[in-house]
């Protein structure tokens, strides 16, 4: 994305989970979409590092802080803005 946006001079925009988030939000989240993923598994879901799986294998990350300054590292250009919202986060960056 990072590549397209920069040879247009254009903008990126993410939006993703909030690792710091999981524990608060994801079981209720994913049981709510279980149709969709499957019967949420506690016990195979990482709640420290943001790892969601269901019974049915389905597997979602939850990204930490860090990662998420990882992404604005490969993605380069200016952060124009960074909204954390509960329990997701969008991220802005533009090339200019």
């Amino acid at each position: 994305m990072g590549k397209v946006a920069k040879a247009k001079q254009g903008e990126v925009i993410i939006s993703a989970w909030r690792g710091e988030q999981f524990k608060d939000y994801a079981m209720d989240i994913y049981t709510a979409l279980s149709p969709v993923v499957g019967v949420p598994d506690p016990v195979q879901s990482d709640f420290q590092n943001g790892i969601f799986r269901s019974k049915t294998g389905y597997v979602s990350r939850w990204w930490s802080q860090e990662q998420r300054k990882e992404i604005l590292r490969i993605l380069g250009g200016r952060k124009v803005n960074e909204i954390l919202g509960t329990p997701f986060f969008i991220l802005h960056v533009a090339y200019s």
